[in-house]
């Protein structure tokens, strides 16, 4: 559902990760706006101030798509989470061709840092090289 992460600044100077400009690049090539740890499922979609990581010091966050994170109302309602990946299947078969149609694909995560008054675009990407069934 989710990416956590570690951030440690090694530079000699303060900076702050941007997060209204970070983004998830799912396998189909979406972009998806994020959020993070912290912030409250009904803010998701609001304007999201910097995160501020000291020189020398760090950080442990997340990102999630706001696209994933959705309100059931009713008695067994509440907050529901999807997984980045689809990964459920009605029949073995259906789960083996789900497994194939995501081994190779890409997905990224953009985090913009901003160090002094420069901000740059640091882009993760991450190859799918395996899916585990049970």
């Amino acid at each position: 559902t989710q990416f956590s992460f570690s951030l440690t600044n090694k530079t000699d100077h303060s900076m702050k990760i941007i997060w209204d400009e970070a983004v998830y690049v799912n396998e189909n090539g979406s972009s998806q706006k994020v959020f993070h740890s912290g912030v409250k499922y009904t803010d998701r979609n609001t304007s999201l101030p910097p995160t501020t990581i000291v020189r020398g010091a760090k950080i442990d966050d997340l990102i999630m798509p706001t696209d994933n994170v959705y309100f059931v109302s009713g008695q067994y309602g509440g907050w529901r989470e999807l997984p980045l990946f689809k990964n459920s299947a009605m029949t073995a078969e259906e789960l083996n061709t789900l497994k194939d149609s995501y081994i190779g694909k890409v997905v990224k995560v953009l985090l913009p840092i901003k160090i002094e008054e420069t901000t740059n675009e640091y882009l993760f990407t991450f190859k799918i090289e395996d899916f585990i069934t049970k």
